[in-house]
């Protein structure tokens, strides 16, 4: 809106919440040593775990905080960085460093990152997972990369040439391709697919299929964490599975397959927007459950601890953060460049 922004720090000082006025300016404290990796492979609580493990059983390293949702890990300590990645690769999770290489740099932070979706065969088990993952990530440009063992897919980030990508997973016995055109789904009788948010291990992943197996006439119930999809059969509404779900805490949308042979992007639209108030992984669920509700958004994200929320789908952004405003949680889009000032 066009509100003064004195008036409302003016009036949230009177309700006794001190306030001041995010303007693009970030600050962060980087301590002597402080290192950022970004991380692949990683799906839930116990793999935080693992890694923060791997990480502090290297020499000179004084600690190490990990962040699923933004699949970092942050390292303190005098230890190489090639040191910190080799642990990890060990213990199955292919990582690479973030570099902080100046004091005050222009950040940009892309609407929608370049994702690319590859077709994979040979893989049978995590194990595969992990060296698809680690066989990607050795690719120069490649930032991120997550596989999809059922789907016998990857996704990949960055700018990493394809010709390289596919000549290392030829190299490690998983014949690939890049997925840019058509897609052919057969789907069963009565099959649908719903995009499910709020997801974070294997105990979600069993609340989910538990809530839908519930609803009547739902047949079967198959849930894809990484993916963050529910493919379900039978005859029950998609309107009495969305509910379901809702009353679980999962917020879903159906993701529509009207016909065998569909046109599927390689790359999602993703948006992020900067979210305030969220104080607990409840504030979470209804941000994420508002997002969802927004016509066109197939998706939605959140990190808790950023205050950001990543959106797929071709949903209105004036809409979205509306949704939000009346939920009570402030937001907006963030589209441009931000100002990091790092410290030694």
């Amino acid at each position: 809106g066009t509100g003064d922004m004195t008036a409302m720090i003016a009036a949230l000082d009177e309700g006794g919440y001190p306030a001041q006025e995010l303007t693009g300016l970030v600050e962060i404290d980087l301590q002597s040593g402080a290192r950022k990796l970004k991380v692949g492979g990683m799906t839930c609580k116990k793999c935080v775990g693992r890694v923060e493990k791997a990480l502090l059983a290297v020499p000179n390293v004084t600690s190490a905080r990990v962040n699923l949702e933004a699949g970092t890990a942050d390292v303190e300590g005098t230890a190489s960085p090639a040191a910190l990645i080799s642990a990890l690769a060990d213990s199955g999770y292919p990582a690479v460093e973030i570099p902080e290489s100046a004091r005050l740099i222009n950040v940009c932070i892309p609407a929608a990152p370049s994702i690319r979706t590859l077709k994979v065969e040979g893989m049978t088990c995590k194990k595969c997972v992990g060296r698809v993952e680690k066989a990607l990530m050795a690719v120069p440009g490649v930032t991120a990369a997550r596989v999809d063992l059922e789907a016998g897919t990857a996704e990949v980030e960055g700018t990493g040439d394809m010709t390289a990508m596919i000549a290392a997973l030829d190299e490690g016995g998983y014949p690939a391709q890049e997925l840019t055109g058509l897609v052919e789904i057969d789907l069963q009788s009565g099959a649908r697919k719903l995009k499910v948010g709020g997801m974070t291990c294997k105990k979600c992943v069993g609340r989910v299929e538990k809530a839908l197996l519930a609803v009547p006439n739902v047949t079967l119930a198959r849930v894809n964490l990484e993916a963050g999809t529910a493919d379900v059969e039978g005859t029950a509404s998609p309107a009495a599975l969305i509910s379901a779900l809702a009353d679980s805490g999962y917020p879903a949308v159906e993701i529509p397959e009207s016909a065998r042979l569909i046109n599927a992007p390689a790359a999602p639209s993703i948006r992020t927007l900067t979210v305030e108030g969220m104080t607990c992984k409840k504030c979470v669920g209804r941000v994420e459950k508002a997002l969802m509700a927004v016509p066109g958004v197939t998706a939605a994200r959140v990190d808790l601890e950023a205050g950001t929320a990543e959106v797929e789908g071709t949903g209105d952004m004036t809409a979205m953060i509306a949704a939000l405003d009346e939920g009570g949680y402030p937001a907006q889009e963030l589209t441009g460049l931000v100002e990091i000032d790092l410290q030694s």
